[in-house]
């Protein structure tokens, strides 16, 4: 990367968090906070607004009967934890066949009407030479015909041969919920 590019880079980040200024999670760390800033560079990125750009390269489509439920409010405002199982509806990861996955995540309606949600290292993929767990954070919407539409990012850790290209990688997201619950999990890599 040339200089130009990397101030061009620096100032892109300036102005991510100078305009969003929620993306500085008080108390949860740098992590959630590098999650967050990962997430909105995609969201420049897919919006084509001015930005990073970097192109994404699909690597695997999964597929999840979901069931939600109700959580206590956080300060009024409603709060879900969903649960996603593969059963029959699998998918692929990297071309490899997903035998089974499963995931849980919670999210808080926030004042504006989008959700915030997270899969705190509750989510597992499992193929046949092994098992990858995952956590993942997003932002939802409901969706006009009674579904929703997630985008985000996660993060693998796996010893599965087939799957370890994904240790140590930004993968970000799409969760599209149908009316019926079922979700569809579009991964892509930030190449």
């Amino acid at each position: 990367m040339d200089k130009k590019s990397i101030k061009t880079v620096s100032i892109n980040v300036q102005d991510i968090l100078l305009n969003n200024p929620d993306l500085c999670h008080k108390g949860h760390g740098i992590d959630l906070t590098f999650r967050t800033l990962i997430y909105s560079i995609f969201l420049n990125h897919k919006n084509k607004n001015k930005g990073i750009k970097m192109p994404l390269k699909k690597i695997g489509t999964i597929k999840y009967s979901t069931t939600p439920r109700a959580l206590p409010s956080a300060d009024g405002s409603p709060r879900i934890e969903v649960s996603g199982l593969t059963g029959s509806l699998g998918g692929n990861l990297l071309g490899t066949e997903v035998l089974q996955s499963m995931t849980t995540f919670q999210a808080v309606l926030k004042p504006d009407g989008h959700w915030q949600g997270e899969c705190p290292d509750s989510g597992i993929v499992i193929v046949a030479d092994g098992i990858a767990t995952f956590s993942a954070t997003g932002v939802g919407v409901n969706t006009e015909d009674g579904g929703s539409a997630w985008k985000g990012s996660c993060y693998f850790q796996t010893s599965a041969p087939s799957l370890s290209e994904l240790n140590g990688k930004c993968i970000v997201f799409y969760w599209n919920v149908d009316p019926e619950g079922t979700a569809t999990w579009e991964l892509h890599e930030l190449s």
